[in-house]
């Protein structure tokens, strides 16, 4: 007697592992997008609070060290988001993450010690994730 599969064995055991995965597809994609909302997520909370402290180190100004605010912030290159881009002008910091694939981008604007805004362009489900605002004008449609 030969040892091995036939075929219809392997045809079969194909078709149940294709189902499998078509099942099982769906549910691993929506973890990943739940990961990156949550990474969202925490960018907006290291946001939040680095201006608090740089404003509050600051005697209740900015200044305008950039650096020490994307020091303090602690977002650095991450899977998903590229380093902060920090501009401080006239008492408002405005902070600009982009997704390293370029699906979307969010910028935050602070004063006072606190996020005023958040604007996103790009994934509508993490921009929502975040609290985020879709602006106005070309730049940021969804």
């Amino acid at each position: 007697m030969k040892k091995g599969f036939t075929l219809i064995e392997l045809l079969i055991i194909m078709v149940i592992v294709g189902i499998l995965v078509t099942v099982a597809f769906p549910k691993f994609k929506t973890a990943m997008e739940k990961g990156r909302s949550l990474e969202g997520i925490h960018n907006a909370n290291a946001v939040s609070e680095a201006a608090n402290a740089v404003y509050v180190k600051n005697g209740f100004s900015y200044g305008s060290n950039a650096s020490e605010f994307k020091r303090l912030s602690g977002i650095t290159n991450s899977q998903h988001f590229n380093s902060p881009d920090v501009t401080i002008a006239n008492e408002i910091v405005t902070v600009t993450l982009l997704r390293k694939t370029n699906k979307y981008s969010i910028v935050y604007t602070c004063s006072g010690g606190e996020i005023t805004s958040r604007m996103c362009k790009g994934d509508k489900k993490i921009c929502n994730a975040i609290g985020a605002l879709s602006g106005s004008g070309s730049n940021w449609n969804f």
